[in-house]
């Protein structure tokens, strides 16, 4: 399988990944860009994703927030893995077919 830029996923456990997407891939862009994706799958870790951020915002903002290393721009992050769920919900699988994506799945 091809390295796919900004992609770290060392699993085939689709569930594993969900519950972190943030872990797997670098950006939502990753997530994007990652071809073995179906658009439900993509629209999954997105949205998983946008929960994760807007999750830590309300706990920072009830003074229940994690120690951090770094601070992220959580506020910028949430806004791009938003855009990223508007451009996925305006594409159609149509371009891809049923045994493509299967194809993929298999040769991962």
């Amino acid at each position: 399988m091809a390295a796919t830029p900004g992609v770290n996923v060392d699993t085939n456990d689709f569930e594993q990944v969900v519950a972190d997407p943030a872990a797997f891939y670098l950006d939502p862009e990753a997530i994007l860009a990652d071809s073995n994706l179906s658009r439900a799958e993509r629209l999954r870790l997105l949205r998983e994703w946008a929960q994760d951020i807007a999750d830590r915002q309300n706990a920072d903002n009830e003074g229940m927030a994690a120690e951090a290393p770094a601070k992220v721009d959580e506020t910028g992050l949430l806004r791009r893995v938003n855009a990223a769920i508007e451009r996925v919900e305006g594409e159609t699988d149509a371009s891809i077919g049923i045994i493509e994506r299967v194809w993929r799945r298999l040769t991962r």
